[in-house]
């Protein structure tokens, strides 16, 4: 077999960076990456950098024309206005791939353009056969010299002529926080949290009758930075905001309760409950606790209940772990995780609001 030209760096990488929007419908040509890094805030006045990346890549497809159409659609694209074109494209086509449970990603949005001759039936068949029959002929090592430089120009006025060319433009802006209180700092023994871990936080009808199929998307609570007293983490999915808990070792408040765009300071401890709360639970088998929603800010008693295995998904594995129930004299009830140095709210059942809110799953999140 004939030997392979060495693939470059930059050609891998956008490779790696445009192969979801280009999988399965042709093979990539030509690539290049621009990068730039710049010091920056995020909205709510943390430090980081924003690295911009762009990927440019030509790719060749042997399908029709009304195909990629057709897949391009049904992938989530939109098409765009005929004033978009360029060059000789024929269609141009954008997709916004945000994700809510990256808070992280600022812009990832890619442009496919379509352009070549929009060859059909027998014609395209035809063709295709010749070209693959030139490629196998041109991965035999007893080509003579004048044969392969005849069989190569062959192959690029086939390709050139006969293969749709798509453009795949790629933009993705990242920002890199800088960990929040004390780096690298890491606390409870069951599920052990620390920067970037993510809780992924749902809200629904307490009552299973009044919930329906799709009650929402969940919010995702991405741990910012931690240290022996407080823990700083941003909420996002659907809204936007970030919340420093000031006073996780004896904070009476469980404040479950998040507003878009809202950035606080505060003793209150949600999704935690203080570690003074449940070591009070857990000795004394009661306590007390201020449980915000349209009540006023005064403690009330709250009882343990018993124990209960919930089930929660950590780091991408299903876990059993054990939880301190308790109620409170508003019969309120909570599902503790029974950690002392992390004490997570796994479970409120708010009886006013009748609201079910719940952990569900444990994860690490990769910024970039």
């Amino acid at each position: 077999m004939g030997a392979q030209a060495a693939v470059s760096p930059e050609l891998k990488q956008v490779a790696n960076a445009v192969r979801p929007f280009i999988r399965g419908v042709g093979r990539l040509k030509t690539g290049t990456c621009d990068r730039t890094e710049d010091v920056k805030t995020d909205a709510f006045g943390n430090a980081g950098t924003l690295i911009h990346e762009k990927f440019h890549a030509t790719v060749l497809s042997q399908e029709d024309r009304e195909g990629l159409v057709d897949r391009y659609l049904d992938a989530g694209f939109a098409e765009l206005p005929r004033d978009s074109l360029k060059e000789d494209d024929q269609i141009r086509f954008r997709l916004d791939r945000l994700d809510p449970s990256n808070p992280f990603i600022w812009e990832h949005e890619a442009q496919v353009a379509i352009g070549g001759r929009n060859l059909v039936g027998s014609q395209r068949k035809v063709l295709a056969a010749k070209l693959e029959s030139l490629r196998k002929e041109l991965a035999e090592d007893k080509v003579k010299p004048a044969r392969r430089e005849q069989a190569e120009k062959m192959v690029e006025e086939l390709e050139g002529g006969m293969l749709l060319r798509l453009r795949v433009e790629l933009s993705r802006r990242s920002f890199v926080l800088k960990p929040l209180l004390t780096s690298g700092h890491t606390f409870g023994t069951i599920v052990p949290i620390s920067f970037m871990s993510q809780l992924v936080y749902s809200v629904m009808p307490a009552d299973p009758a009044d919930r329906e199929e799709d009650d929402g998307d969940p919010l995702y609570l991405t741990i910012l930075g931690a240290d022996e007293r407080q823990v700083s983490f941003l909420f996002s999915g659907g809204i936007l905001g970030q919340r420093t808990v000031t006073d996780l070792e004896a904070g009476a408040a469980h404040h479950a309760w998040f507003a878009n765009r809202q950035a606080t300071e505060s003793p209150d401890t949600a999704p935690w409950i203080s570690r003074r709360v449940y070591r009070e639970l857990r000795d004394r088998g009661e306590s007390s606790v201020i449980i915000k929603w349209g009540r006023e800010d005064v403690p009330i008693h709250i009882a343990a209940k018993g124990s209960e295995n919930l089930p929660l998904v950590v780091s991408g594995e299903e876990r059993s772990v054990p939880t301190l129930v308790a109620e409170t004299e508003k019969e309120d009830r909570l599902w503790i995780l029974e950690d002392q140095d992390c004490p997570l709210v796994l479970k409120l059942i708010e009886e006013e609001a009748d609201l079910l809110r719940s952990i569900d799953e444990v994860r690490r999140l990769d910024a970039v």
